[in-house]
């Protein structure tokens, strides 16, 4: 979409469409289904902003300057990831877990900000591949719900529509997704690469803060302490793995970030029954190794 009708009017769109499911889950907050329908709008509107942040760094800034300002942007993002846990935590322990769906509407605050500051770009004929889309959201949720209720059924589906996608994508005119893009070795490796990276370190991300909790009894407010300090440190030093990605290249960036994983994860797996300042510890490396090589990897992409 922002190829064919410019930046700004999807990011205000995403910012509002975060807002109204934000504003939807407090106010219906004694209906559970409600609730998750509110969590999917939520999904829908601030999917757009990573998307489209990434979009206008690879379109209005300079290659040379790339890696800073991608640094600067996974920097913010560490930090959230960090310090959202212990607000959550926070205000779900000593207020209302409802609360948390208020937070959000804060985001209002930048729309009058965007509209001033980013460009305003042409409209770009083109059109839409829906069915492309529909097939491709709908594989991946079968995916998803086959991985969490173990149901044959949902495989099916999946295969399903991976097939009828394979049948669009050879067909339409606009397809979903270029194959021209795969075809581009470079391009196609870095997927690869920014695939398994975020699989490992989202996943383990995940899982640990339940670990934490059914392990070792922590709190939800303690699980954000641990998390804490990686995420503080990871945002203290993501512009230095982008300044490093400038000057030195992406590929040395990247080598340091998952050298960095690596000792997090051996140490993870020899101390998980020991303190949890250690577990805290090991969590700083992963966070500052993720923060590296998804800069460095942003900012290779961006120039391929």
């Amino acid at each position: 979409l922002s190829d064919l009708i410019g930046l700004k009017p999807l990011i205000i769109f995403g910012i509002l469409l975060y807002s109204v499911g934000s504003a939807l889950g407090f106010l219906l907050q004694f209906f559970y289904p409600a609730v998750i329908a509110a969590r999917a709008i939520q999904g829908a509107g601030a999917s757009a902003i990573p998307a489209l942040i990434t979009v206008l760094v690879a379109r209005h800034i300079p290659a040379a300057e790339r890696g800073r300002v991608f640094g600067v942007i996974t920097s913010t993002v560490a930090f959230a990831i960090g310090v959202g846990p212990a607000i959550g935590g926070f205000v779900s322990g000593a207020l209302h877990w409802s609360l948390l769906f208020a937070v959000p509407l804060f985001t209002l605050i930048a729309i009058p900000f965007f509209r001033k500051i980013l460009p305003d770009e042409e409209r770009r004929p083109g059109r839409i591949d829906i069915p492309g889309a529909v097939f491709v959201a709908g594989g991946v949720g079968a995916v998803m719900l086959f991985l969490t209720f173990g149901a044959w059924y949902y495989l099916l589906a999946a295969g399903a529509l991976l097939a009828a996608f394979i049948v669009d994508v050879l067909t339409a005119k606009d397809p979903f997704i270029d194959l021209s893009l795969l075809r581009n070795r470079l391009f196609r490796r870095k997927v690869y690469v920014g695939f398994l990276l975020f699989s490992i370190v989202i996943g383990s991300l995940f899982v640990i803060p339940l670990m934490l909790s059914s392990l070792r009894g922590l709190t939800t407010p303690q699980i954000g302490l641990v998390l804490f300090p990686g995420a503080l440190l990871s945002a203290a030093l993501g512009t230095v793995g982008g300044n490093l990605a400038d000057r030195k290249g992406n590929t040395f960036v990247v080598s340091i970030g998952l050298t960095f994983l690596l000792v997090s994860f051996l140490v993870l797996s020899m101390v998980l029954s020991y303190s949890v300042v250690v577990i805290a510890a090991s969590l700083v490396l992963m966070y500052v190794g993720f923060n590296f090589s998804q800069t460095a990897l942003f900012n290779s992409v961006s120039q391929t």
